[in-house]
């Protein structure tokens, strides 16, 4: 896996790769992200709002640890972008 980036240098990548793919502008408000950039910014923004990694929070997810939290801004930033680790 790269390099870890801020939200904002996954988003500007991403952006930068649309525009070779494509050979235009998207809107800003439209980004898709490749499934690595994807993977990242999940992870960033867990590291950002939870002191965690993706990993562990997948696997406190999975173990229940969030059942009582799901309501908290933190945990609904981080749910509203969680997304499969790609396959390699």
């Amino acid at each position: 896996m790269a390099t870890a980036l801020s939200s904002r240098g996954i988003f500007r990548r991403a952006i930068q790769r649309a525009r070779r793919v494509t050979g235009r502008e998207l809107p800003p408000s439209v980004v898709v992200l490749a499934p690595d950039d994807a993977w990242m910014l999940y992870d960033a923004e867990a590291r950002k709002h939870l002191g965690m990694s993706a990993e562990e929070f997948e696997r406190a997810w999975n173990r229940g640890e969030f059942r009582t939290r799901q309501e908290e801004p933190q945990v609904r930033r981080v749910l509203m972008i969680r997304t499969s680790r790609p396959k390699p």
